[in-house]
């Protein structure tokens, strides 16, 4: 499914929640026949809905997340099917941390069935969570920055870059609600309040940031919105580390 598409059908979701109505099925509307169309046309509600989609990648995240992936098939997943808690174990974190350095202490969790919870449970590891699993398996998420041990980082000033280079083609959505969405991967930032909502330029009625990677249960985005004159309005956050 097109990157897009999947953004805003996770907005749409939550729509009603976030901002009092219901944006429906999202169609795509830029075809590629110009380069100033907008990504996003909701046609079913009142007023209609424009929408452009962006996203914040950490490049080094990504990185770190595959390499980790790798590591987890060959050895901890399998652990997992062995041991006798059902469970589906989370383990993050810090980007670059050595996987080797936390695998004893993996072990130990994962056959004791002990799951530690809370922020930097040792260098490197952030923290651990678990959920019942009719198969059990093992995922690692990561943060950049992984000098930066403790203390969680927003991204404000890569928000703002988002903001200036999408408004040129929000403008030219006339009669439509016009909405950004921003999509974050990897940025180390749990709390809306690291990131404040900016000011929004005339440009842009609404901005929502999704946050797919990060759930608090299957089928709960993260996803906050703001009309840019007050808080993030968050769905599915705690205050604690993600």
């Amino acid at each position: 499914m097109n990157d897009e598409l999947i953004v805003a059908r996770t907005i749409s979701d939550v729509s009603q929640w976030g901002i009092g109505r219901e944006l429906g099925e999202p169609l795509l509307h830029d075809d590629g026949s110009e380069s100033e169309m907008f990504d996003i046309e909701f046609s079913h509600t009142v007023p209609l809905a424009a929408m452009e989609v962006t996203s914040i990648v950490d490049g080094k995240f990504i990185a770190t997340h595959d390499a980790a992936q790798k590591a987890v098939e060959r050895s901890l997943t399998r652990l997992a099917e062995e041991s006798e808690h059902k469970v589906n174990w989370i383990f993050q974190i810090h980007a670059g941390t050595s996987l080797k350095d936390l695998a004893g202490l993996m072990r130990e969790i994962i056959q004791s069935g002990v799951a530690p919870t809370g922020r930097d449970i040792v260098p490197g590891l952030i923290r651990v969570d678990t959920e019942p699993s009719e198969t059990p398996e093992v995922n690692i998420a990561t943060w950049s920055n992984s000098s930066m041990v403790g203390g969680l980082q927003g991204f404000r000033r890569e928000l703002m870059t988002a903001i200036e280079s999408n408004r040129a083609k929000l403008r030219k959505a006339e009669g439509y609600e016009r909405h950004l969405a921003v999509d974050v991967v990897g940025m180390r930032a749990s709390d809306p309040g690291l990131t404040p909502c900016p000011p929004l330029p005339h440009e842009i009625d609404l901005i929502w940031v999704t946050r797919r990677a990060y759930t608090l249960r299957r089928g709960s985005p993260v996803v906050w919105v703001s009309d840019g004159t007050g808080p993030w309005k968050a769905n599915g956050l705690p205050h604690e580390a993600l």
